[in-house]
């Protein structure tokens, strides 16, 4: 998969060489540029920003579990909750890389739907952020605070369920931006 990920974005790259790529096309091919570049971007941030962003997760999932009453606490990038089950944190559990597709997607939607990038669709990506910021200490926490909480999300169909939903609300956070900005 990384050869088949690496010729995408090294045909992209290529393309937008190309003075023939202008305008829907050129958009469409910089949009296929950023997601073959995803997964190498994220795993890049990964190993330099790794540590503090886990640890950053790590705390505000132990927030949650105190606000909900749950109990538990953080250390480094590790979870624990009361009765002791304890939640390690690897890159792939971090916010950074949901939260770079949901990036890309509402920066894609608002760019296709308006033609380009206003001012005022600005706070519509704060928000998108601070849902997936949300979203994931939530399923951290729940991972945490239960084993039968950790296999649902974890893996299989409830991570895609959970992922499909999230993507779905920064999908729709992006059609009331762009709502917004029109009837302006």
């Amino acid at each position: 998969p990384d050869i088949a990920w690496t010729g995408l974005a090294v045909s992209a790259a290529l393309l937008l060489l190309l003075p023939q790529v202008r305008g829907a096309l050129r958009d469409g091919v910089w949009i296929l540029l950023l997601v073959a570049l995803h997964g190498p971007a994220v795993g890049l941030a990964g190993a330099l920003l790794g540590g503090p962003l886990l640890t950053a997760d790590a705390a505000l999932a132990a927030l949650v579990l105190s606000l909900i009453g749950a109990g538990g606490a953080a250390t480094g990038n590790a979870i624990t909750a009361v009765d002791g089950h304890t939640l390690l944190l690897v890159w792939k559990c971090g916010v950074l890389s949901n939260l770079s597709l949901a990036l890309l997607i509402w920066h894609s939607g608002t760019r296709f739907l308006l033609g380009r990038l206003p001012h005022s669709a600005l706070p519509y990506a704060v928000l998108v952020v601070a849902i997936m910021v949300l979203v994931n200490a939530l399923r951290l926490a729940a991972m945490a605070m239960d084993p039968a909480l950790f296999d649902l999300l974890h893996g299989g169909s409830g991570e895609q369920a959970l992922r499909l939903g999230t993507m779905a609300l920064v999908a729709a956070i992006t059609a009331l931006g762009v709502r917004r900005h029109v009837a302006r």
